[in-house]
């Protein structure tokens, strides 16, 4: 997957190559992508690359008993992994909400080069990435509703589980670890590219 992620570098660097002539209004690169949406990224390659995919099995390996697995049966098995991807895709939302300026120095993908975050009206009258970034926050807010109710609907599918409460209890920590963690991991990425490297 990351073989994916570094091909859509090097295309994003062949068309900065190909457009450093032209002015544009934004120093943003709109990214030539023939295969697929930005919702089909997410889903896949972003999402499959991101340490919050890996994360999540190891987690789910340590919480276990031993000689057992975490979840049981295939509704909480897929009911996880649908947790899990809203995670992750949670975590790549605020990842680049933080990165822009950074992702653009590195000539590496950022999810605002996707073509979707240009055809909204209001970016084309505003001309500005903080509008969206706002859609970023937006589609984060969007995985964070999903994954909830994934939660939701994964502790009443572990009703009958002897270990319930505190299965849900160390997912919830993992959940908020991440959470937290790609929160404060934004925030300080923001405040980098802004000038303000204080600790």
């Amino acid at each position: 997957m990351h073989i994916d992620q570094e091909e859509v570098n090097a295309r994003l660097a062949v068309q900065r190559q190909e457009y450093i002539s032209k002015k544009t209004n934004s120093d943003l690169l709109l990214l030539d992508l023939s295969r697929g949406t930005y919702y089909t990224w997410m889903r896949t390659t972003a999402a499959d690359t991101s340490q919050c995919s890996f994360t999540f099995v190891f987690f789910c390996c340590l919480a276990a008993e031993s000689g057992q697995t975490f979840f049981s049966g295939v509704c909480q098995h897929y009911i996880s992994s649908a947790l899990s991807r809203h995670l992750a895709n949670l975590y790549r939302q605020y990842n680049d909400y933080g990165s822009v300026a950074r992702d653009r120095a590195k000539g590496n993908l950022n999810r605002l080069n996707f073509p979707e975050f240009l055809e909204e009206i209001a970016y084309k009258e505003a001309n500005n990435e903080e509008f969206m970034k706002s859609n970023l926050l937006f589609i984060a807010d969007y995985e964070r509703e999903c994954m909830n109710h994934a939660l939701m609907r994964l502790q009443a599918e572990m009703a009958h589980d002897k270990q319930r409460v505190l299965k849900v209890n160390a997912l919830k920590v993992y959940i908020d670890t991440v959470d937290l963690y790609e929160q404060v991991y934004a925030a300080r990425t923001y405040q980098i590219e802004c000038g303000d490297s204080r600790e």
